[in-house]
């Protein structure tokens, strides 16, 4: 399992977490809820020292100039920053990023889910979409289901055309 954020600022639609990255950087990602699922907005880096310098006021007017910044047509594309940046550290980054709100997506509903193969449908593309090639094993441990019946639920996901068919592509 890739490693969770630190803390995770919620404003809205809007989520920004942050990860610790080489003991001396805080690295802040920025998402929002759309309508096609959860889209990235924009990756932030601080220094640690000055991140831990500043006041919680100061703190939240940073974090809201830059979900100001990261507009509604800010848009970065994961698989195309995997491409740029080595692949093992960001694709971490942005897993956290997704299971840590799901996590609190969890906590806040506290009720269950009434369409389980949905629900891990939505899931399994935001994952894939956000460059995980691990998306069924990742679903599997954080559902604390077996990963056969992840696939088994992506199976009946494709058959509801909630998903589309993989077709060959290639592994990231």
């Amino acid at each position: 399992m890739p490693e969770l954020p630190l803390f995770i600022y919620l404003f809205d639609k809007t989520a920004v977490t942050t990860h610790q990255f080489d003991g001396s950087m805080y690295f802040h990602v920025i998402s929002s809820e759309s309508s096609d699922g959860r889209v990235l907005l924009d990756i932030k880096v601080v220094a640690k020292r000055h991140w831990n310098s500043l006041s919680s006021t100061d703190m939240n007017k940073l974090l809201g100039q830059w979900i100001k910044e990261s507009g509604p047509g800010s848009r970065l594309d994961p698989l195309g920053l995997i491409g740029i940046f080595q692949t093992k550290p960001l694709r971490g980054l942005l897993t956290g990023h997704l299971i840590a709100l799901y996590r609190e997506m969890d906590n806040e509903s506290k009720s269950l889910v009434e369409d389980v193969v949905a629900h891990t449908a939505q899931r399994y593309k935001e994952l894939t979409a956000w460059g995980e090639s691990s998306s069924a094993w990742i679903l599997g441990k954080e559902m604390n289901v077996p990963v056969p019946t992840i696939h088994n639920r992506l199976r009946l996901a494709r058959q509801r055309n909630l998903l589309a068919s993989p077709g060959t592509g290639v592994r990231r």
